[in-house]
């Protein structure tokens, strides 16, 4: 399997999630405390992906 894919797969699958709890916020569903909650994880999620990137598939724990 090619290194990056896994990156990759993390990277759309945080910003799927993104997106959907965000049209929930929208529509007056969501809170500010979970929309502080998602922000972080997926801006974490998102930097995790970009180091596997970096580093070439190599991860570090």
């Amino acid at each position: 399997m090619l290194f990056w894919y896994p990156a990759l797969t993390l990277m759309m699958d945080a910003m799927q999630v993104i997106d959907m709890r965000l049209k929930l916020i929208a529509a007056g569903k969501g809170t500010s405390e979970e929309m502080f909650l998602m922000a972080n994880e997926k801006v974490n999620a998102m930097a995790e992906a970009r180091n596997i990137l970096i580093k070439a598939g190599i991860r570090v724990t």
